[in-house]
């Protein structure tokens, strides 16, 4: 997405992040090469279907906020994030009706299903029978999961989510048209300061 719009029929898009090196030398191996770690920087380049070309041109040169995510279409979804709840001993068994969704706990780092109980209220179980707890409670590594949109992997514990956002400048933007065929275009941005993943969201 560029400026919050996702780029117009886009179907393939490549992300570069590259670390400068610099030499150094070391006193006991000077015929080989030493390096240390310098600054960072990151590209972008979509291919699309041009739809106008005014408005394409004149993006030139501009600075656009750049949002990079993946699609999920196997990711199982879940209702949103708490934070640091108590967790109800044993395993919920009762009423469906009762479930209110489930919810990544971001400090216990599981995911719970909420329950509310007339004259108990918000109960949070690590583990339940009335839907399959098997995705939540049992992961493996890059499992995905969605919520409003944005899509999350499981690894070595805990949740990240995988949209990196950042500022870029558009360096160029390339267009071919033949007669008789769609006419394609190509944007190529070059990023300013970081590209960093995005953080969990509040709480709900």
């Amino acid at each position: 997405m560029v400026g919050g719009v996702a780029v117009a029929a886009s179907k393939s898009c490549k992300v570069s992040i590259d670390a400068k090196t610099i030499d150094t030398a070391s006193p006991g191996d000077g015929q080989w090469e030493h390096c240390i770690t310098g600054r960072k920087s990151w590209s972008i380049s979509a291919d699309h279907i041009v739809q106008s070309l005014s408005r394409a041109a004149i993006q030139v040169g501009t600075t656009v906020d750049i949002q990079v995510t993946l699609r999920g279409s196997q990711a199982k979804g879940f209702a949103g994030f708490v934070d640091n709840v108590t967790i109800a001993s044993g395993t919920y068994t009762g009423s469906l009706s009762l479930a209110r969704g489930i919810f990544w706990d971001k400090t216990n780092r599981k995911f719970l299903l909420k329950v509310v109980l007339i004259g108990v209220g918000e109960l949070y179980y690590a583990a339940w029978t009335v839907t399959d707890s098997t995705p939540y409670t049992s992961p493996s590594a890059y499992d995905t999961f969605k919520c409003d949109g944005v899509v999350y992997s499981w690894l070595d514990g805990d949740l990240m989510s995988e949209k990196l956002t950042g500022r870029a400048i558009v360096k160029s933007w390339d267009v071919q048209g033949t007669r008789g065929n769609i006419m394609m275009g190509s944007f190529s941005f070059k990023g300013t300061g970081p590209l960093t993943p995005a953080s969990l969201p509040a709480t709900t």
